[in-house]
């Protein structure tokens, strides 16, 4: 009896595993041809979109000065950066994935991650606390992505946490069946992700930022 009720719950942790397996699979299969689709839009947004740009510096050149027009260039200039902003992240999300691998110290990426993000840390009134205090041996890692995931994670975590607050970072190597690994910690004090929301975050334009403050890429 022990043996059956043992193979049946081997049987089951096998289906429960090959149906995580198919859903991974199937996920990863609509977000590449998401990717796909959203590269060919902003393939397309690009041409008018620089065709604009260059009128409104033609524009601004000739009539610039008049400061009755100030106020629509402004808010001309801020509307395409945010839609050059957009296109280059749908143009980043659509590009296949390579992976550039070179050994790096991860405290000097996270040192220039966070020196990236204090103008923001400024506007925010948030605190950034780096309790790194030692060099890590060289891992291998692509800098350049892993970058841009630190830079998002700090960002997000600066914009969720209200004014006075602190988001810390912190890493320590632990060992793992004889391989040394870099565990690195960003915690904030912002109310943190429902449980519905945390399922989401990579997400292609999921967003808990409201309309004009985020794309849902960052993460993605």
């Amino acid at each position: 009896v022990a043996d059956l009720r043992r193979e049946i719950a081997e049987r089951r942790r096998a289906q429960e595993e090959q149906a995580r397996l198919q859903a991974s699979l199937g996920r990863s299969e609509r977000m590449a041809v998401m990717g796909s689709l959203v590269a060919g839009v902003a393939h397309e947004v690009r041409n008018p979109l620089f065709g604009m740009s260059s009128t409104l510096d033609a524009f601004e050149a000739r009539f610039g000065a008049r400061q009755e027009f100030q106020p629509y260039l402004r808010m001309l200039r801020g509307e395409l950066n945010r839609l050059s902003e957009l296109m280059r992240e749908l143009l980043e999300y659509g590009r296949p994935t390579s992976v550039d691998l070179s050994p790096d110290r991860i405290d000097g990426v996270i040192a220039e991650a966070i020196h990236a993000c204090e103008p923001l840390a400024k506007r925010t009134n948030v605190e950034i606390v780096n309790h790194i205090r030692q060099a890590f041996p060289p891992v291998l890692m692509d800098r350049r992505r892993l970058l841009q995931a630190l830079q998002n994670l700090f960002e997000n975590a600066l914009q969720h946490s209200s004014s006075g607050g602190i988001v810390e970072v912190a890493a320590q190597t632990v060992r793992d069946e004889n391989a040394v690994w870099i565990d690195c910690v960003i915690r904030d004090s912002g109310p943190g992700f429902p449980p519905d929301d945390l399922q989401r975050i990579f997400e292609p334009f999921f967003t808990t930022k409201g309309v004009g403050r985020g794309t849902g890429l960052g993460l993605a």
